[in-house]
């Protein structure tokens, strides 16, 4: 898909979006809610490490596909930012969370403690990083995914937002490739980029959950119950497989395959703009 990289700018609206707009699931909802906070300052952290090297690349696919990565990165942000005004209305702590997030993960890891590395380790957290959106982005498109189950128009950026992410996923792991990066960068990379994911998602979890004042009627209701989680054990363990795949030694993105439908749906969506 990297040869067909574009920039696209899609609107949404999101005033229909209901508060638990994930299968009916206040924990499922409020934990993709804490990354439609996450999300916009990563993004933004991704092009920061893409782009001290961009001027010295030599005219031709790389340096086009990076310019189009933070094209894609700066529209993504944008998109999810744009959700938050609506969690405010529902009365969610949006920017308090949002808040602790910028320090912690940009002023306390990225400014102070990432001093310590170099332009290209923090280029191999990025890539990391990027293989974890793009085996989570597949699930996405997998005919079992149950797509009726989540409000549409947050299907609809998922959907986008995740199909252009498959569509650049390799663009950070060849970058660092190309300026000499290490199997070892690699690997610690993706080691930090785990604790990452797995600590701020669980800690946004337990902020939105703390902040939303109709959950405990929410859980009194059942609506966490078993029909609440629309993804199956067969789907997190393909997850699983997919994201160790990294840690092999001559490991390359384009190893795994990506669905059809998600070039299919950007397809769709340009031709219905």
């Amino acid at each position: 898909m990297a040869a067909a990289m574009k920039v696209r700018s899609p609107c949404f609206s999101f005033e229909d979006v209901p508060r638990y707009w994930a299968a009916g699931n206040p924990l499922l909802t409020h934990y993709l809610n804490a990354f439609h906070i996450i999300i916009p300052e990563g993004e933004r952290f991704f092009i920061r490490c893409v782009r001290p090297y961009l001027d010295a690349l030599p005219a031709g696919s790389l340096r086009e596909r990076c310019q189009a990565f933070m094209g894609q990165e700066g529209w993504h942000q944008s998109a999810h930012r744009g959700f938050w005004l609506h969690l405010r209305r529902q009365g969610l702590p949006v920017d308090a969370f949002a808040r602790w997030y910028q320090a912690f993960a940009f002023g306390l890891m990225e400014q102070r403690l990432g001093g310590y590395l170099s332009n290209r380790q923090r280029l191999a957290v990025t890539a990391a990083l990027e293989h974890y959106t793009a085996v989570l982005s597949s699930v996405l498109f997998r005919q079992d995914f149950p797509i009726q189950r989540f409000h549409s128009e947050m299907d609809r950026l998922h959907r986008w937002h995740g199909a252009e992410e498959l569509e650049h996923k390799a663009v950070a792991f060849d970058l660092h490739a190309d300026q000499g990066g290490t199997y070892a960068e690699r690997i610690g990379a993706f080691v930090v980029a785990s604790a990452a994911v797995a600590g701020l998602s669980g800690v946004g979890l337990l902020w939105f959950c703390a902040g939303d004042r109709e959950l405990a009627r929410a859980l009194a209701a059942g609506k966490a119950g078993r029909q609440g989680w629309p993804i199956g054990g067969r789907a997190v363990l393909r997850v699983i497989v997919d994201l160790a795949a990294y840690l092999q030694p001559g490991f390359h993105p384009n190893q795994l395959d990506d669905p059809t439908e998600a070039a299919a749906f950007l397809d769709a969506m340009e031709h219905a703009a």
